[in-house]
């Protein structure tokens, strides 16, 4: 049976190849599910015709929903009284950390970032709201396999890359596919803690990593 926003999802259902798939949906309702996740406070980046805000806002009434994009469009949110939907540029790390900080000064349960899809861009939006996530926080990536496209901006095709040095018993480097979201969310890796620890900054915080096709859930300590 369909979960909670899956249900929802239906109601809204178009043509439109840019708004999120049902199957998206149903991956967020499992997350949400095992994890117990019921935010209070959701920012979302990247409304596009906002589809995915008006499914938030009825699955979670009782949150506080702030819905950033870089133009704004003729969307009607009027019957969704918990949306405030704001014009921002992802890449106006300023004013994003404004906005935040006004919005949201106890800070933010539910991130979800489906704005350029470029990795730079997504990495330091992530640098500015991930510090702002609460502890057992939810931090959602989506449409990170734009890296494995040639036709994207940042993206390029896969290839296989050998270990280095090549020849050796042992090589000490294993190169992999880098560009653009896949790179970007490769590098989480690094600040989740492990064996011989991690950077200690403010956003070496990631309690769980989980990877599904073109979303990644970031969960912090």
């Amino acid at each position: 049976m369909p979960g909670k926003l899956e249900q929802i999802a239906r109601q809204f259902v178009s043509g439109d190849p840019a708004s999120k798939s049902l199957r998206c949906y149903s991956e967020y309702d499992r997350y949400f599910y095992i994890n117990g996740v019921n935010p209070v406070s959701i920012l979302e980046v990247g409304v596009h015709l906002g589809v995915s805000t008006k499914v938030l806002s009825l699955g979670f009434p009782q949150a506080r929903i702030l819905a950033l994009d870089v133009r704004i469009q003729p969307i009607e949110f009027s019957a969704f009284a918990n949306v405030n939907y704001m014009q921002c540029d992802q890449r106006d790390h300023e004013r994003l950390e404004a906005i935040i900080a006004s919005e949201f000064p106890d800070g933010i349960d539910l991130v979800l970032d489906d704005a350029s899809h470029l990795g730079a861009n997504t990495a330091r939006t992530f640098r500015v709201c991930y510090p702002r996530l609460k502890s057992g926080g939810v931090y959602i990536i989506e449409d990170w396999g734009t890296g494995y496209l040639p036709s994207w901006p940042d993206g390029a095709g896969y290839a296989e890359l050998a270990p280095e040095p090549a020849g050796a018993e042992i090589p000490s480097r294993l190169p992999s596919h880098d560009y653009g979201m896949v790179g970007f969310v490769k590098s989480l890796v690094d600040l989740t803690d492990g064996m011989s620890g991690g950077p200690n900054t403010s956003i070496s915080q990631i309690r769980r990593l989980e990877f599904t096709e073109g979303i990644c859930f970031v969960m912090k300590h």
